[in-house]
């Protein structure tokens, strides 16, 4: 797998700040991949902070029917993260969809998608028709966003 600082060139030395954020469903709250990242990624000895963000996917419905206050995603960035810095995700399908929507998308240098097809057996809200996850992909990739499938 290619990284983006590979494929740039980029000694990551001009960034005021790096940081790593993996959004993950509170259901699957044990499933990390900070190590993976500190593993695996070109971090050129420079230092990443690293964010662990749980969220609760909320259909309408549920919102409906509860008193939810709740942060999105989309504002933690824009309190958290500025377009000068490098920033790295690793999210759910379902995160990625609202920066998209809200339009924090641009935030991200480099994204980690996780967009798993479901099974016919299965219902889990979290996983989609594979022709969904390959339409996200496509509609990344055509923001400018570098993004690889994550397959985690």
């Amino acid at each position: 797998m290619q990284y983006l600082p590979d494929l740039m060139g980029d000694s990551l030395e001009s960034y005021p700040r790096r940081v790593f954020i993996d959004v993950g469903l509170a259901e699957k709250e044990g499933e990390r991949k900070s190590d993976w990242f500190k593993k695996n990624y070109p971090t050129r000895n420079k230092n990443f902070e690293m964010y662990n963000i749980n969220i609760d996917i909320i259909t309408a419905e549920e919102a409906s029917t509860k008193e939810v206050s709740q942060i999105g995603m989309s504002d933690w960035l824009r309190k958290n993260v500025k377009d000068e810095e490098f920033v790295v995700m690793k999210a759910e399908a379902e995160v990625v969809e609202e920066l998209i929507k809200r339009d924090t998308i641009g935030l991200i240098d480099e994204l980690f998608l996780e967009c798993r097809p479901h099974k016919k057996q299965e219902n889990n809200r979290s996983r989609r028709a594979y022709w969904e996850c390959l339409a996200l992909y496509g509609n990344l990739r055509d923001k400018g966003v570098a993004v690889h499938q994550w397959w985690g």
